[in-house]
């Protein structure tokens, strides 16, 4: 059984982050099972990335425990702050979505359970194991880039 492994480095958000996509038996591969539309999700192998501080010291009180989370997950893996990696950056959701009740919890759960078709074909990975209230959390810190 002949294996390929596949593995993406990248500079994301001044670390670096290596990424361990996906090791494939060929013969699978060969199947046709792996088409385009195949999900293969990203899993940050090396540090983590850092996501720059806000400015504002009022809001910086308010959303630190959601950008402190951020900065401990796996989202700088996809996203940064103000430029679209392979999702979109925060300020352009910040842009989308107004700061309020609704707009935290629909974040929420696309945090939580993934999505596609919003920001285009590229499925955004779901993360079961951030709680719902963390999610939110998350949320507000990203929809108060909108300044």
């Amino acid at each position: 059984m002949k294996k390929i492994t596949l593995s993406l480095s990248c500079l994301a958000l001044f670390s670096a982050v290596t990424l361990g996509i996906a090791s494939i038996d060929t013969a699978y591969a060969n199947s046709g099972a792996i088409t385009e539309s195949t999900v293969l999700m990203p899993q940050a192998t090396k540090a983590k990335p850092k996501i720059a501080a806000k400015t504002n010291a009022k809001a910086n009180e308010t959303f630190e425990k959601g950008q402190k989370l951020i900065a401990a997950s796996d989202c700088g893996t996809c996203h940064k702050i103000d430029k679209k990696l392979i999702g979109p950056a925060y300020i352009d959701v910040a842009k989308k979505y107004p700061s309020k009740k609704e707009n935290f919890d629909y974040l929420a759960h696309k945090i939580i359970k993934g999505g596609k078709g919003v920001w285009g074909q590229i499925p955004m990975a779901p993360h079961p194991g951030i709680s719902e209230a963390d999610a939110k959390e998350m949320a507000k810190y990203i929809l108060s880039l909108n300044k």
